[in-house]
């Protein structure tokens, strides 16, 4: 590893429309040593093209920067983030989405300076949510607790996903990880978060250092159908339990006991989303018979449909 390198391993699906936000943000950090690896996960749109007419390679080179370009076949942001850390050099990692981008200058910079004053394996900073002409969108920063930010991840309570806030030390990633993670075409996140911070001890800098991009036609905020909205979430708690197997991460009783209930609960969502107000009772009475919660969300739900 390069000593106070920072690395930037960003895949890229499609990327050419807004990927110069981030480019151009990283350009004008402040921080004097950076790579950058871009992992093209067989865009259409003539990615590596884009990058050349726009002189970004140069434009890296005289700021001081490297800017890497691999390209594979659609397999996934997971495949791509594993081909990225194979080929990273820096003594910290960071892994933006392509739609994401620094707000500040001094992001990097601030990133730096907090994980080795506060002696501390991952950093995190607050986003910004904009939308596609930066507009602030308010972000409301929950409750959460840095010592409890592996629970937090798992049960998704408390918890902000962007991978532009989250900052490491790679011999982290190298020890924990083996700088690979499980292959899974739900994402990426998860497989690094949860061994991270089950391993590791994290500090939030409060600042908003980033911007979260909302983009209501994204991957992540397009409607799908009811049979892929239950689909995913069996593929999510799928990798989660195959997570906490395969890094033995082992958890109280009662933390599974959450885990499992915070899915009931998000089955019984979808089904009232989607209007299956039958098989959401059904599903209801024979999973979540004592749990108050599910009973409020049904009445809810199924009052304001109606009601609509």
């Amino acid at each position: 590893m390069v000593k106070d390198l920072v690395s930037i391993i960003t895949p890229c699906y499609n990327s050419r429309n807004f990927l110069d936000k981030l480019l151009e943000s990283v350009l004008i950090q402040d921080y004097p040593s950076i790579e950058m690896i871009l992992v093209d996960d067989g865009s259409v749109d003539e990615l590596a093209e884009f990058l050349k007419e726009h002189d970004y390679f140069n434009r890296f080179e005289a700021r001081g920067f490297k800017l890497y370009y691999c390209r594979q076949e659609n397999m996934g942001q997971a495949v791509a983030i594993n081909l990225g850390l194979t080929k990273y050099s820096g003594e910290y990692l960071t892994w933006p989405d392509s739609d994401d981008y620094y707000y500040d200058h001094s992001a990097i910079s601030s990133f730096v300076n907090a994980i080795n004053m506060s002696d501390v394996d991952i950093i995190r900073c607050y986003p910004r949510h904009v939308d596609q002409l930066g507009n602030d969108l308010g972000f409301h920063i929950p409750n959460f607790s840095d010592d409890r930010v592996f629970e937090e991840c798992l049960l998704e309570n408390n918890f902000w996903f962007s991978p532009i806030c989250y900052f490491f030390k790679a011999s982290n990633i190298k020890k924990v990880l083996d700088n690979r993670i499980i292959p899974s075409r739900v994402g990426q996140n998860f497989q690094l978060y949860l061994p991270l911070f089950y391993f590791g001890n994290l500090s939030t800098l409060k600042l908003d250092l980033v911007n979260y991009l909302v983009r209501s036609n994204s991957h992540s905020h397009s409607k799908k159908s009811y049979a892929q909205a239950l689909e995913r979430l069996d593929n999510i708690l799928e990798l989660k339990l195959q997570i906490l197997n395969e890094y033995d991460l082992r958890i109280e009783p009662t933390l599974m006991k959450s885990l499992y209930k915070k899915f009931k609960l998000s089955y019984l969502n979808v089904r009232l989303e989607y209007g299956r107000i039958g098989e959401a009772f059904l599903y209801l009475t024979r999973n979540l018979m004592f749990s108050k919660g599910a009973y409020l969300m049904f009445i809810k739900k199924v009052f304001l449909q109606r009601s609509n």
